[in-house]
């Protein structure tokens, strides 16, 4: 995710606000940060549960299928069945099922203090 210095550093999704669309990211260092999904860079395994759009319309549960191709596109299995060889990754997003985090709901927007940047041994960490 994009850290509050506007850089992308590696991280993991932990938790989903699907009403405000927003991710809670730790970070490689332990961090975390509250994201809405375009400060998201999406990257995904074989075997993580996605909700994926079906034909590029309503979005439906799905597994992802194999690595992705050099463009971006995975290979993945409606919870159905149905198999899609060359899903986009912008079709796709981290399913709530294998995001959700025992700490509870995140808190309503604009509720939390704003994070300050990261320390120098935390940005030397991520790099």
């Amino acid at each position: 995710g994009v850290w509050t210095d506007q850089t992308f550093y590696p991280g993991w999704v932990i938790g989903v606000d699907l009403k405000y669309s927003r991710y809670l990211v730790k970070y490689e260092d332990g961090e975390e940060l509250i994201l809405t999904s375009d400060r998201l860079r999406r990257r995904f395994c074989p075997g993580d549960k996605v909700d994926a759009r079906w034909k590029g319309q309503e979005y439906y549960r799905a597994t992802i299928d194999g690595p992705s191709t050099a463009t971006g596109h995975y290979p993945i299995i409606f919870d159905d069945g149905e198999f899609e060889p060359s899903q986009p990754h912008n079709h796709m997003k981290p399913s709530i099922v294998q995001s959700a985090t025992t700490r509870g709901p995140l808190p309503p927007p604009g509720a939390l203090p704003p994070r300050f940047p990261p320390t120098e041994s935390s940005i030397s960490r991520r790099n």
